[in-house]
């Protein structure tokens, strides 16, 4: 970022108003493309489709450099910053240049056939694709979704379809009406090869150390 002290003779100059103009407008545009694009989402996609959140996310990601361009070339021209700081990746890269951030998972790797719930409740997963399915439906239930894709995409290996299985806004158990209120819950699941039944001593092979301790 060029300033006043780095080259004093930048301000009030011709070229100076010109950079700040062709900044602004740079911005305006990068706002009105970034407000149609938000004023066409829907929750569903939002919520539930990883491309529509990586599209937003990207666009967002536009706007802040065209934010900061604009303060740039705005000190540049006045010595001063009217507009919000926004903190960006200091890559080099020109907001036009930008691609589409790549949230994509690792592809899934085996991690056994064991499934624990933290802490701690283990099933034995004798029907992968079966089991993916019912948490997909579950997913699709839990979320009043009408186009079952959402689902393949949000739930795609056990672990997930477990947390779709499972998942609740509140424990049941002590919701008491009238005398608590639940707060919210937190779920951990972890894939592994060593149920509980087939260890002869817990505290020599909990596998995280739920039994024994830390």
């Amino acid at each position: 970022m060029t300033t006043p002290d780095d080259d004093p003779d930048m301000m009030w100059t011709t070229e100076g108003r010109e950079r700040y103009l062709e900044g602004v407008e740079v911005l305006v545009e990068q706002l009105r493309r970034h407000a149609r694009l938000v004023a066409g989402l829907d929750r569903e996609h939002f919520d539930h489709d990883p491309d529509t959140r990586r599209t937003y996310w990207t666009s967002q990601d536009l706007v802040h450099r065209a934010i900061a361009d604009a303060n740039d070339r705005e000190l540049d021209w006045a010595g001063a910053m009217s507009l919000p700081a926004v903190e960006v990746d200091a890559d080099g890269e020109d907001a036009a240049d930008i691609e589409l951030i790549d949230l994509e998972d690792e592809a899934v790797r085996p991690r056994g056939d064991v499934l624990s719930l933290v802490g701690r409740w283990d099933v034995d997963i004798v029907d992968p694709e079966r089991f993916l399915a019912a948490g997909r439906a579950a997913y699709t239930r839990r979320h009043d979704l009408e186009d079952p894709v959402f689902a393949e995409v949000s739930v795609t290996d056990p672990l997930e379809a477990a947390a779709a299985l499972l998942e609740s806004p509140t424990w049941p158990e002590l919701e008491v009406p009238g005398a608590s209120v639940a707060l919210g819950a937190y779920w951990q699941y972890v894939q592994h090869d060593e149920p509980l039944a087939d260890l002869d001593d817990p505290e020599d092979g909990d596998p995280f150390d739920i039994v024994s301790g830390p």
